[in-house]
């Protein structure tokens, strides 16, 4: 993993080494070729002093508008363009150290405002803003430096050189100087939007700047040969010159005038170029977003009509043509009512639409193609679209998935409480059968029960005096465990003939129910031993005896069952 970020990382250096050596042969060239073109300035002689027209100073500003600042110095001080003053004004001198700082400051000041509009615009980076700053700053290098430089040439300067300078022509420096950046700043802008121009630079092209060449090339070349045709026929005018294609003599003038009218058109065709790739942003812009809406009105799963204000279908979202099974050119002009089940409907929410401009409708029946029923909710709504222009607009919201489970639910919960009655009334069918089987049962187990206490009660008057005191205790105790199992019979019969009763409670001391259980189990497990210890005198209790004695006599059973030796 660390091997392929290291490599991943290289190649990203790699990549910025290529792109940034690129930019800086790129530069270079443009210097280089801005020093050859200075010779091909223009040049107004005012008495003995020469106002130059250095219009290849925009290829380093094309460089520093396109790359930053580095790139733009770099391009007039190892493309040699910082030497045009000394060049193209040799007589200047010392002086000429001002159009040269003016020049740097220049590139400077506009390649950092690049480079601050692309991380966020704001109104002090605005090439306007920022020449209106340069053009102040270049305005105090003359006042201050200009004539001081000038006065030096004849001590330190080595070469023929002027000593003086008249104020006026320095402001003619100054003002040419100015409308020159101005105009040289403003072509480059238009520069900067032809593609074979942003692609020979390394930029990324837009699409909306696909025709920018074809209108600037028209544009430019219109406006040339209409300045030379307008030429021409002045010259026929005025001066009876004849008429003629082909034999133009050119002149100084000539190439002055087509100079600045080249520049003249190309700024007009910026402004064309402007307005037009807005325009084409904006259509860009229009078309993704209509694009975009048509995505989500397709995908939606809401169903979507789009009607005339008599409910006839002019547009359908996707979704309608699924829901229905029809095609779409069975379904636009049908009127919106024709899928409806409800009759009459239609005027009622016509005259509904007028008065309070929506409906809404929260279960609706339709058929589709094949005939199967579906079921919408549905909300139509008036929509103006302009003064003329009304539509109906209805958004569907299709629950008949929702209906048919609900269908469902009702089919079950239905069949539900028809099996709950039907196992009721087994229920019941089976309880009385069981009152029965224990009216039964009980009767059944009473007899027996009487017999043995009678049996016991017989054998206590007669044979008393024959028997001992053990035997005279057990039978006591048999006479006592009947009596007692004749009342629990008594007692189960009553809770099946009632189903439930409510216990027949009262106050009683649990002492005597517990020693008699107690005797009784020592009877009937003679091998088990069982102490009793009393934690003090045991409070009394609230219960049904028979039940109470019932429970005592389960729950030492069960300790006589299964301990050969309890402490309770």
């Amino acid at each position: 993993m660390m091997v392929q970020e290291q490599l991943y990382f290289t190649a990203n250096r790699k990549n910025r080494m290529a792109l940034n050596r690129r930019h800086l042969l790129t530069a270079i060239a443009a210097g280089l070729l801005g020093i050859g073109r200075i010779f091909f300035s223009f040049q107004i002689a005012i008495d003995t002093v020469s106002i130059n027209f250095v219009w290849s100073i925009l290829f380093p500003l094309l460089i520093s508008l396109s790359y930053g600042k580095v790139y733009g110095l770099i391009s007039i001080t190892f493309g040699g363009l910082f030497l045009y003053p000394y060049i193209m004004g040799p007589t200047n001198g010392w002086a000429s150290l001002v159009p040269m700082l003016s020049l740097y400051l220049l590139i400077f000041l506009h390649g950092y405002g690049q480079e601050s509009r692309n991380k966020e615009k704001q109104w002090f980076n605005h090439p306007v803003v920022i020449q209106s700053a340069y053009s102040v700053l270049r305005l105090l290098f003359y006042a201050v430096l200009f004539q001081p430089l000038i006065q030096l040439n004849g001590s330190y300067w080595p070469g023929e050189a002027l000593t003086s300078i008249d104020a006026s022509v320095v402001r003619v420096f100054l003002i040419r100087g100015l409308i020159m950046e101005w105009l040289l700043l403003a072509v480059t802008f238009v520069l900067l939007h032809l593609p074979f121009v942003k692609k020979a630079l390394g930029l990324a092209v837009k699409t909306s700047q696909r025709f920018n060449t074809r209108v600037f090339a028209s544009m430019v070349t219109f406006g040339l040969v209409f300045m030379l045709v307008s030429i021409q026929i002045q010259a026929h005018l005025f001066h009876d010159a004849p008429i003629t294609i082909i034999d133009y003599r050119f002149t100084k003038e000539l190439g002055f005038l087509l100079f600045f009218s080249g520049i003249l058109f190309t700024l007009l065709s910026g402004v064309t170029i402007h307005f037009l790739e807005r325009h084409l942003e904006s259509e860009s812009r229009l078309f993704k977003s209509a694009r975009r809406y048509q995505t989500l009105f397709e995908s939606m799963d809401d169903l979507v009509f789009e009607c005339d204000e008599q409910g006839t279908i002019l547009e359908v979202s996707a979704s309608v043509l699924k829901t229905l099974k029809y095609e779409q050119v069975e379904v636009l002009g049908k009127s919106f009512f024709s899928f409806i089940n409800k009759k009459n409907e239609k005027e009622n929410w016509l005259e509904d639409i007028k008065t309070n401009e929506t409906v809404k409708d929260e279960a609706i029946e339709i058929k589709t193609y094949d005939g199967d029923k579906r079921y919408w909710s549905m909300r139509l709504k008036k929509v103006a679209l302009s003064d003329q222009e009304t539509r109906l607009v209805s958004v569907v919201r299709d629950f008949t998935d929702y209906q048919y489970a609900l269908n469902q639910i009702q089919k079950l919960n239905q069949t539900l409480e028809d099996k709950v009655d039907e196992r009721t009334e087994r229920l019941h069918e089976t309880l009385l059968s069981l009152e029965r089987f224990v009216q039964m049962v009980s009767h059944d187990l009473k007899t027996p029960a009487r017999a043995i206490s009678a049996y016991a009660e017989v054998l206590l008057e007669d044979e008393r005096d024959s028997l001992n005191a053990k035997s005279l205790a057990y039978l006591k105790q048999i006479q006592g465990v009947t009596d007692d199992m004749i009342q629990l019979i008594e007692s189960l019969l009553s809770y099946a003939m009632l189903g439930t009763r409510e216990a027949d409670a009262e106050w009683i001391e649990p002492t005597p129910i517990i020693e008699t259980v107690l005797s009784r189990l020592e009877l009937a497990y003679p091998e088990t031993i069982c102490m009793v210890d009393y934690l003090g005198e045991l409070d009394r209790v609230y219960a049904d005896r028979i039940l109470f004695q019932q429970a005592i006599t389960n729950i030492l059973e069960n300790a006589y069952k299964y301990k050969n030796l309890i402490n309770l």
